[in-house]
């Protein structure tokens, strides 16, 4: 009976090591704040680190800081969004750039795509083939 008995917690053990809880906000979520590395249309911008120009996402809240001091803030909302290929003048895979970030409320503005990457951000908007197009980089800071 001792026997069964360890056996069967052997085997509870084995089948459950642990029950750590997955943590999806860690590389998945916009949530936190990120600092602007490089912005690309016609021409190319590489921002320095600590450059202070940020992007801060609370809860459904945001803010644009330049050099420290808020240049917008408001509401945010993640919507899904097939569209970037077209949007954006781009020959885009399907699985990439599927949602897109609506600021404000305001879904008559140009589409904001982004994919997240690790620790990276990053944002297209605009068509590419006009020259309005735009791709930017940020780095998470916090």
């Amino acid at each position: 009976m001792k026997r069964t008995f360890v056996f069967c917690c052997i085997g509870v053990l084995l089948l459950f090591p642990g029950c750590k809880k997955y943590n999806s906000e860690t590389n998945t979520s916009v949530q936190g704040v990120w600092e602007l590395r490089l912005v690309s249309g016609s021409f190319q911008i590489n921002y320095p680190t600590g450059n202070g120009r940020t992007l801060t996402f609370n809860g459904n809240n945001y803010e644009i800081r330049e050099n420290g001091l808020i240049t917008h803030s408001g509401q945010f909302e993640i919507i899904p969004d097939n569209t970037a290929a077209n949007s954006t003048c781009l020959n885009i895979p399907a699985d990439q750039y599927t949602n897109r970030i609506v600021y404000d409320n305001n879904l008559n503005a140009a589409k904001v795509f982004f994919e997240l990457s690790g620790n990276k951000l990053t944002t297209v908007s605009g068509c590419f083939a006009i020259d309005a197009g735009s791709l930017s980089e940020y780095a998470r800071i916090n």
